[in-house]
């Protein structure tokens, strides 16, 4: 569930160029490497699929949010769900 949580993020900031170099520039920000424009756009596309890479985590790591499952599932439980269908496929979701 971690690796995949870390699989949708990555392809979330890889999708939008904005978010992507944001993220490589706090990175930058953090560590002091610079990263050159190509870097960058090599990287943006690399983890726009994730077939190209896997993410393991160590059990010691994952297990312990298994404790908060039953916090979750109340929060989902308790939720106002709404499906949505378009044959479009394009969907909008309002506050």
């Amino acid at each position: 569930m971690m690796a995949q949580l870390m699989h949708h993020t990555a392809r979330f900031i890889a999708s939008d160029r904005e978010v992507h170099e944001r993220s490589v520039d706090q990175y930058e920000q953090a560590t002091g490497e610079v990263i050159s424009p190509e870097d960058r756009e090599k990287m943006r596309v690399f983890l726009s699929d994730p077939n190209n890479f896997s993410i393991n985590v160590l059990r010691s790591a994952g297990l312990p949010i298994l404790g908060g499952m039953g916090n979750l599932a109340d929060i989902f439980m308790n939720m106002k769900w709404v499906v949505g269908r378009s044959k479009d496929q394009h969907l909008r979701c309002c506050p």
